[in-house]
């Protein structure tokens, strides 16, 4: 009796997982067994998820495996051979994360959130928390990272940002009734303790905020930064007015005079910019669409992106025998900015880079794209002009990545893993 109490609970998930299994082509459907399906996927690890899906789904399964045709995985890839490791983390935090995904049949398990970026020698990482840490890239195999203290309140930090000697990092401030986006910055003085000054945060309410990407503006002879703001993503499902709103600073791109603390509008009809790049030559960001048609797009000041009006995807309640689109495909007929490419298939689009060319002949000129959901790395070529893309080589990475940066000093590829709340390191071997 006492061993069938201590166990109980294993009883109970193992009898729900027959039941789900032999009764899966049934169920599938039913709110029955989509309840069980997310509880499982949030409960177990991944591998024991899968296995127990395999058994419930063979077919679909089979169908996966034989759709692999011409695939490589790490350590291949079409060109050349990459090192890949992962740093496990997890010890340096104390604060766990269970879940990511806004929308409930988006959610995933995940380890951890957090962002990196490099200053000097050293990563620094901060989560979504707002636990801020760095790190020597020479002690990073040990796992064991630096505390960096901070005046840091954020309810979700959103980015994390490092130029020159000066981190900016974004989030959210939510006194329950009342969310708005914040920009906070502090010069590097000493890296075991940082004290940040606000520099912007938003004069309206929202519900909730979904991103705060920052680059450097260096295109145009100013001292200012960017800031990327999102739309409700599910709050007005999919018909949110705040991107069109020259009123409102939501679903907008702003640019931030870092000494005046003046703001304007750079660009207008964003639902959510998780990958924001910048040079002298071009500012790119990657969009989440909604269910279907993430996006690539070459930002230009004054320009229209067209949502929530234009989109290559769909609502979420979006059937099938609806008679009719959702949104207008069709950018430049609305006189709105068309995406340099769109995902018609959701991947979950997180952040892009451009890959230094020392780090590999083969794969010179290129960008990287990292995704959430999808879980793929994808390398990426432009023309010169940013105007189209010649190929998208897709890497399986099998775990969310939420960011990425080079490492010059070492010549490798770091990405934010936060399935395991791991660094990954990427390293060609020519």
């Amino acid at each position: 009796m006492n061993i069938f109490k201590k166990n109980y609970k294993i009883l109970i998930v193992f009898l729900i997982l027959i039941l789900f299994i032999f009764n899966y082509s049934n169920l599938k459907n039913s709110n029955f067994a989509l309840n069980v399906k997310e509880y499982l996927k949030t409960n177990l690890s991944s591998e024991i998820f899968i296995f127990f899906q395999v058994l419930g789904d063979p077919e679909r399964t089979a169908k996966k495996v034989n759709n692999d045709y011409n695939i490589f995985f790490l350590p291949e890839t079409q060109l050349l051979k990459i090192d890949f490791k992962k740093i496990n983390l997890m010890k340096n935090f104390k604060t766990k994360t269970n879940k990511a995904g806004y929308a409930k049949h988006l959610i995933q398990p995940v380890k951890q959130r957090f962002f990196i970026d490099q200053y000097d020698k050293n990563i620094l990482i901060i989560n979504t928390s707002g636990e801020f840490f760095h790190i020597n890239y020479y002690d990073l195999e040990i796992g064991k990272l630096n505390n960096i203290k901070t005046n840091i309140k954020f309810k979700t930090v959103f980015d994390l940002f490092v130029h020159d000697e000066t981190v900016y990092v974004s989030g959210e401030i939510n006194d329950g009734e009342c969310a708005k986006l914040q920009v906070i910055r502090s010069n590097i003085l000493d890296l075991n303790e940082m004290n940040f000054e606000i520099i912007f945060e938003s004069e309206e309410c929202v519900k909730g905020n979904a991103s705060g990407k920052i680059q450097k503006l260096y295109q145009i002879n100013k001292n200012s930064i960017l800031l990327t703001t999102a739309g409700d993503v599910m709050q007005h499902k999919g018909n949110d007015p705040k991107p069109q709103d020259d009123e409102s600073i939501y679903g907008k791109i702003l640019e931030i005079d870092i000494n005046t603390k003046k703001i304007s509008k750079f660009s207008k009809g964003h639902r959510n910019i998780l990958g924001f790049y910048s040079d002298d030559e071009v500012i790119l960001a990657t969009e989440m669409g909604p269910r279907g048609g993430d996006e690539i797009n070459k930002i230009e000041p004054g320009q229209n992106y067209g949502w929530p009006i234009a989109s290559y995807g769909t609502k979420y309640d979006y059937k099938l025998s609806n008679a009719s689109l959702d949104y207008k495909g069709n950018h430049k007929k609305l006189d709105f900015k068309e995406p340099i490419f769109s995902f018609f298939s959701s991947i979950g689009i997180s952040e892009i880079i451009k890959i230094n060319d020392s780090f590999s002949d083969k794969w010179k000129d290129s960008f990287l794209v990292a995704s959430l959901n999808g879980k793929h790395l994808y390398r990426i070529k432009f023309d010169e002009k940013f105007n189209k893309i010649f190929f998208i080589e897709d890497i399986f990475v099998n775990e969310r990545i939420r960011d990425l940066i080079y490492f010059k000093e070492k010549n490798l590829i770091l990405l934010a893993l936060e399935t395991s709340g791991s660094i990954g390191i990427l390293k060609a071997i020519d």
